[in-house]
C-alpha cells in the first residue's frame, strides 16, 4: 500500500490557491473515486487515499477527469504489456538501461513550489544493439516512480528538456507513428502529472515532418507550450536554471551517471509497490459497450521510413 504523506508546506500553500484544495475536498473525492472503481468491472485499480489524492491533484480535483484519466491509466498499461509487465529492477540490463540516462528527472525542482525538471535523451543509446522499445520498458520503471511519490510533478507540474544530440537515423526510425501515439496517448491522458512546457535542444535538419506529427497528437493546450531552442545552452537557461542542470549542460546536479545511479537507488525502496502496479488493470470483456480497444487509443497510422538524418 502507498502510505499517505504530507505535501511542503510550500506546495500545500500552492495546492490550496491554484487546485483548491481542502480536508474536506479531499475527503469527499477520494470516497467518490473509490465508490465509481467499486462499480466499475472492467478495471482493477490502485485506491490508495494517496495514489488516488495524486490523480485529484493532476486534474484539478475534477472528479470526472480523474475518472477518465484512471481509466485510460489502466487501459494503456494493460494493452501495452511490453512497456509496463514483467520489469526487473535488480536486473543488471534494466539498470545498465536506466544509468544511460534517456530520461533523467533531476533532483531538484525549480523552486520550493515549482515544476520537476525532466531531461529526455533520445540520442543517448546505439540503435544497432538497442530499440527505443528497450529505453521505454526501462523509462517506465523510473516514471512508474514519479506517478507514485513525486508531489511537484502532481502540484506544480514538470518540465522537459529533449536533448536530441547524437539522434541519428537509426533512432527516427524506430519512432514510427503507433509507438509515437501510445506514448503520448498515455502521458497526455493517462498520467496526473501536470505538463507545463517542452524544450527541444540540437534537433538535427531534416526532422520537421517528425517533430510536426508529434506535436499533432498534443491537445491544443499542450501544442502551445512547445519551444525549439536550437543548440545554445544559454537559450536553455532563459527558461530553465542553470544550477538545476547536470553538469554536463553546465548545472550543478551531479553527472547524469550519478543522478541515475541515486534515482535508481530510490526506485529499488520502493521496489516492492513499484512491482505491485502490475497487478493492477483492465479486463476489456467485462467494460460493455464502452470498449477502449488498442486500435481506438493507439491505432496505427504512417511510417517516418523517407527520413535520412546520417
Amino acid at each position: 500500500m502507498l502510505e499517505l504523506r504530507k505535501l511542503s508546506p510550500a506546495l500545500q500553500k500552492k495546492a490550496n490557491a491554484e487546485l483548491n484544495e481542502s480536508d474536506d475536498r479531499i475527503k469527499d473525492d477520494v470516497a467518490a473515486l473509490r465508490e465509481w472503481l467499486a462499480k466499475q468491472p472492467h478495471i482493477n485499480a490502485r485506491d490508495d487515499e494517496q495514489f488516488l489524492i495524486n490523480f485529484l491533484r493532476g486534474c484539478k480535483y475534477s472528479v470526472e477527469k480523474t475518472k477518465q484519466k484512471l481509466d485510460i491509466y489502466y487501459t494503456a498499461r494493460s494493452q501495452l504489456p511490453k512497456y509496463f509487465k514483467n520489469r526487473n529492477v535488480d536486473s543488471p540490463h534494466t539498470q545498465k538501461l536506466i544509468k544511460m540516462g534517456f530520461i533523467v528527472p533531476l533532483p531538484t525542482p525549480d523552486g520550493e513550489d515549482g515544476p520537476r525538471i525532466v531531461l529526455v535523451r533520445p540520442g543517448c543509446f546505439d540503435p544497432s544493439e538497442y530499440t527505443v522499445q528497450d529505453m521505454m520498458a526501462a523509462l517506465t520503471v523510473t516514471s512508474d516512480y514519479a506517478n507514485l511519490m513525486d508531489d511537484h510533478i502532481f502540484v506544480a507540474g514538470y518540465k522537459v528538456v529533449i536533448d536530441a544530440a547524437g539522434v541519428k537515423t537509426g533512432h527516427v526510425l524506430q519512432y514510427d507513428p503507433m509507438f509515437m501515439k501510445q506514448m503520448v496517448n498515455f502521458y497526455q491522458n493517462g498520467c496526473a502529472g501536470r505538463f507545463q512546457g517542452a524544450y527541444f535542444l540540437n534537433l538535427p535538419g531534416g526532422l520537421d515532418t517528425f517533430i510536426n506529427f508529434g506535436k499533432s497528437l498534443l491537445n491544443e493546450k499542450n501544442k502551445t507550450k512547445i519551444n525549439i531552442l536550437g543548440s545554445d545552452f544559454r537559450l536553455l537557461y532563459e527558461h530553465i536554471p542553470k544550477n538545476l542542470l547536470p553538469s554536463e549542460y553546465g548545472g550543478d546536479a551531479g553527472t547524469v551517471e550519478e543522478i541515475m545511479t541515486n534515482l535508481i537507488k530510490r526506485v529499488k525502496e520502493m521496489e516492492v509497490i513499484i512491482k505491485e502496479e502490475e497487478d493492477f488493470g483492465v479486463d476489456e470483456s467485462k467494460r460493455g459497450s464502452d470498449s477502449k480497444n488498442i486500435d481506438g487509443l493507439f491505432g496505427s497510422v504512417g511510417t517516418f521510413r523517407s527520413l535520412n538524418l546520417d
